[in-house]
């Protein structure tokens, strides 16, 4: 049995241990029976009324009974949890847990019950809890003998287990799971095998396996458009990443179809996504390599206000917006129109004190602003921007960081515009320390 919390895929009703009258079993088994299709058809007060009758009978019957009203209680904390009742879902799905593992100890019923306890305490943001939870009900099916039914549970705690390492940070479990579920015999669900191939390109981009990482978000995106449709944010989403990624490429051109598609399906959902604004951004910075600045312009204008509107002010997509129209006037060699939007991108950024995105946006900026500063041989003034910009750098990632770079080579290249040959020689070991330790000049 293998019951997901919004997403009842029929019900494996659980033979008797014991001994018990048959009409006491045809009963429970019509109550629970009732129970679910409540539940799928959104009636939680028939389906809590028929789930709870089902408790009783289990409860009052002969024999091992103990399977059954694990089931029941199951079924009552997936309606608690689809009414928002948090912790008394959990509660119960605890009691669940329980009385299976009792009851029948290492079971396929019992890894699902663990699963299932698992996407409660993740739903909440106990991630550690629920890693626990996963964790068991993986060790439990693992044990058990290899069917449909088993493989089908064992691809969904991997990928539960990826998902929710990849969001606290740890790659290398993250990447340990999902290579388990996409090693899997298992015929994974399109949504899952997509989730999976996702995380999977994250790994590959990291190593420098583009064209791989490429590969499987393109797969990734096609299984969403297969089990979705069209008009889904999730398939959004997905053109954003594979968007993001050829960005990074340097593919500009082939990243901006993907983009221009990703928001019109945004903006059909929702006109006021302010998931549109990353697109927006995308689409603009675009425009701006092309020199089409009449075309950039209104949609940064747009990218901003919809964050602003969104996320406030001072939120780190303003502050970033705020530095791409920087970057626009900055184009059209307007510098005081630049330098005011700067400024307010790096009164934003300041605004989020030692977060690590908003000390790297602040630094960028002030590597951008030295830029025009330097080209007027006002070296000093570029100096002192370019060591801003260093020293929020090494704060937020360290002295040894390949995010570095940048404006060490040009701190390298101002001091020998000025013939500093020392001062030269030590950004320039420091770049290749750098370069060496983490391949960015492979």
């Amino acid at each position: 049995m293998t019951i997901h919390i919004k997403h009842i895929v029929g019900a494996c009703l659980l033979a008797w241990a014991g001994t018990a009258a048959q009409a006491a079993t045809d009963d429970w088994k019509g109550q629970y029976e009732q129970a679910i299709q409540r539940y799928q058809a959104q009636d939680l007060d028939g389906a809590e009324k028929a789930a709870r009758a089902a408790l009783k009978i289990a409860e009052t019957g002969k024999g091992n009974t103990k399977p059954y009203m694990a089931s029941s209680l199951n079924m009552l904390a997936m309606i608690h949890n689809e009414r928002g009742e948090y912790d008394k879902a959990i509660e119960l799905q605890q009691r669940s847990l329980t009385l299976s593992e009792q009851s029948l100890g290492k079971h396929t019923n019992t890894a699902s019950l663990a699963y299932n306890l698992g996407n409660m305490l993740d739903e909440q943001g106990r991630r550690e809890e629920a890693l626990g939870y996963y964790q068991r009900g993986l060790e439990m099916v693992s044990s058990l003998p290899s069917n449909a039914q088993n493989d089908t549970l064992k691809a969904n705690l991997n990928a539960a287990l990826g998902r929710v390492y990849a969001a606290m940070g740890n790659q290398a479990e993250a990447e340990r799971y999902t290579s388990a579920l996409l090693g899997s015999s298992a015929e994974l669900p399109p949504l899952v095998r997509a989730d999976g191939l996702t995380r999977q390109a994250r790994v590959q981009e990291a190593r420098g396996d583009w064209e791989q990482a490429r590969v499987a978000l393109d797969e990734a995106l096609q299984l969403r458009r297969q089990a979705l449709g069209e008009n889904d944010i999730s398939v959004a989403q997905s053109q954003g990443e594979l968007a993001a990624l050829l960005n990074r490429q340097g593919l500009h051109d082939e990243a901006a179809p993907l983009h221009q598609a990703a928001l019109a399906l945004r903006e059909r959902i929702n006109p006021d996504d302010p998931g549109m604004a990353g697109h927006l951004n995308e689409l603009a910075i675009w425009h701006m390599s092309r020199k089409e600045y009449a075309q950039a312009e209104p949609l940064l204008a747009r990218a901003l206000a919809l964050v602003q509107r969104g996320q406030g002010e001072q939120s780190l997509a303003a502050a970033h917006l705020l530095s791409s129209q920087a970057r626009l006037r900055e184009d059209q060699n307007d510098e005081a129109g630049a330098n005011a939007l700067y400024q307010q991108a790096l009164d934003a950024y300041a605004a989020h004190g030692d977060d690590q995105e908003a000390l790297l946006g602040q630094a960028q900026i002030l590597n951008n602003m030295a830029g025009p500063v330097y080209r007027k041989r006002r070296f000093a003034e570029a100096e002192k921007l370019f060591l801003q910009s260093l020293a929020l750098s090494e704060q937020a990632v360290g002295e040894n960081d390949a995010r570095l770079l940048p404006v060490l080579e040009n701190l390298h290249a101002l001091c020998v515009s000025q013939g500093r040959s020392a001062d030269a020689s030590g950004y320039g070991q420091r770049i290749e320390a750098i370069k060496k330790e983490s391949g960015a000049g492979a």
